[in-house]
């Protein structure tokens, strides 16, 4: 894994973009990617966030749990769409290396 690097909002989107499947919003200015009228089910959601995980590793050096209790319990899902999702990575990799792959704390806040 190469070491962390910080994140450019651009090539991060486009990461996200192209593991979307062929069909997934193409031409759309934010795909749908979960829901009424997204690219994804169920299993589809779960595979591309293990590939985009997988990614993440390999660009940044970090590992982070995407579908995690924190991202479940959020009022809106992070992932309805690209760019909900690309807020959700970008506030998970601008967090101290460690404290995005560890579950909240029991009020849902990010443990410190």
């Amino acid at each position: 894994m190469p070491p962390h690097k910080p994140a450019d909002p651009s090539s991060l989107r486009r990461l996200i973009l192209d593991l979307l499947p062929a069909a997934g919003g193409a031409g759309a200015a934010n795909p749908v990617l979960f829901g009424p009228g997204g690219a994804l089910d169920s299993l589809g959601l779960v595979n591309f966030l293990a590939d985009l995980e997988y990614r993440l590793a390999e660009e940044y050096g970090r590992e982070l749990v995407l579908a995690s209790e924190r991202a479940m319990s959020r009022s809106r899902s992070p992932f309805r769409d690209v760019d909900a999702l690309l807020a959700y990575v970008l506030e998970l990799l601008a967090e101290p290396a460690g404290n995005a792959a560890r579950p909240p704390t029991a009020s849902g806040e990010p443990r410190t």
